[in-house]
């Protein structure tokens, strides 16, 4: 990296940016800690709105602590997260990303894991690389060959792999009625 700065003593070229560059670059780089910053505070209080119009109010005296907390991670910082926050989670390598609304946080662990652990919270797994909440669907359309499309309340829509289909009729009852004539 070089300074724009002339080096009048090597016959005019560039300085490097060690000579002076590298003040006027930490300077420049204030304004983007200020607003790397105030976009995480937004976060934490996207979050913390979110979890308070859902949480019902815990009895006097008694504390209500979630079963489980799934920790992702966004800019830098850990936050807690409770299942029924989370929208639906995408696998990503090693790596899984929890969509929340329009946010998404990312977290080392595996998406075999996470469909065992979280069946009992309301958790299917609809693909390879997809987990979704079943309180985050609206609604589902078939989409042929055993294939579902789910859309979520955030507005994601998401389509199965026929391989799942078995498990996703045994836990939701996506088949059309049939009718039965009495004549």
């Amino acid at each position: 990296m070089y300074d724009r700065s002339v080096n009048r003593s090597s016959g005019g070229a560039p300085r490097p940016a060690a000579y002076g560059g590298a003040q006027r670059a930490q300077a420049s780089t204030a304004p983007a800690a200020r607003s790397a910053e105030r976009e995480a505070d937004r976060t934490l209080e996207n979050l913390q709105r979110r979890r308070d119009a859902t949480r019902p109010c815990a009895p006097e005296g008694k504390l209500r602590t979630p079963a489980r907390v799934l920790v992702g991670e966004r800019e830098r910082r850990l936050y807690l997260l409770a299942p029924g926050e989370i929208d639906y989670i995408e696998s990503r390598g090693n790596y899984v990303e929890f969509h929340a609304d329009d946010l998404v946080f990312i977290s080392r662990d595996s998406i075999k894991r996470l469909a065992r652990a979280l069946a009992d919270s309301g958790y299917i797994r609809i693909q390879r690389t997809l987990l979704v909440n079943l309180q985050s669907i609206v609604y589902a359309q078939r989409v042929g060959h055993g294939r579902f499309a789910f859309t979520l309340s955030s507005g994601a829509r998401l389509c199965s792999g026929a391989k799942f289909r078995e498990a996703i009729l045994r836990t939701l009852p996506l088949t059309r009625a049939r009718r039965h004539d009495g004549s």
